[in-house]
């Protein structure tokens, strides 16, 4: 059964070695290899809850296989199977050290944000905690990377920890010639509009200096991307500079100066 579940794979008949190796792991239950080829074969086929199973007794056979985890990773993403997405991620840190798969994250975030229902058809809600403590572990791993503070920014409990993740973001992607690329260009501004929601909230205090440091941010973003004047940001960049006016008024209203940054 293992030459022709062999055979399958390298024919790319992935329902037939699925078949094949199904059978051999009733026989050789311990086997790895059968495991993970048989993983492979149901992936193949687009059998997802399958696969994940396999690759789970896989697992019990091979626990630091990273490739595997990371398996698991993805197709735990792809049915929703939250536990074992936060659980497979955490493995990863643990036998490579960094490992970022920005894909994996958004989409666990989303749905975590947006209280969508999981595999076992509960809310993803209850994900939210652990979701924190992941992206918590990720962002000290990778402190530059703007996105991941976006997602983290998306799961703060206060409006002004969100703030001041989403300033991380801004940071992470305002790194070395940012300005240049359309795309980040894009993604700075739309993390200036969320920060421009957050002070403009009628929370926060008109005196608080988290309003002037985004000014700033807003600002620097403005005049960096128009010097650029790339097509695709224009509208964007008039929303931020909609939202600038505002965050000035509202410094104005309680009889602040406007400061500016030293050069």
């Amino acid at each position: 059964m293992v030459p022709l579940g062999y055979a399958a794979l390298q024919t790319e008949n992935w329902q037939t070695a699925a078949t094949a190796y199904r059978r051999y792991t009733t026989l050789e239950p311990e086997g790895f290899e059968a495991w993970n080829n048989l993983a492979q074969a149901y992936i193949k086929i687009g059998n997802k809850r399958n696969a994940h199973q396999a690759i789970i007794e896989a697992l019990k056979c091979n626990y630091d296989n990273w490739k595997v985890w990371e398996n698991l990773l993805v197709v735990s993403c792809d049915i929703s199977n939250f536990t074992d997405v936060i659980r497979a991620y955490h493995r990863l840190l643990d036998l490579k050290e960094k490992y970022l798969n920005i894909e994996v994250l958004n989409v666990l975030v989303y749905n975590v944000c947006n209280d969508i229902n999981d595999c076992e058809g509960q809310p993803s809600q209850r994900f939210l905690q652990k979701t924190r403590e992941l992206l918590g572990r990720v962002t000290a791993i990778y402190p530059g990377e703007g996105y991941v503070w976006e997602l983290y920014a998306s799961l703060a409990p206060a409006m002004l920890l969100r703030a001041q993740r989403l300033q991380r973001a801004y940071r992470g992607y305002t790194q070395g010639s940012w300005d240049k690329n359309p795309a980040t260009c894009q993604q700075v501004l739309y993390a200036c509009i969320k920060l421009a929601e957050i002070v403009l909230d009628n929370e926060i205090d008109p005196k608080d200096t988290l309003i002037n440091s985004i000014r700033l941010n807003l600002s620097s973003a403005i005049a960096a991307i128009k010097k650029q004047d790339w097509e695709e940001t224009r509208e964007l960049v008039d929303q931020v500079a909609g939202h600038l006016e505002k965050i000035i008024d509202k410094i104005k209203s309680n009889g602040s100066n406007i400061k500016t940054s030293s050069t």
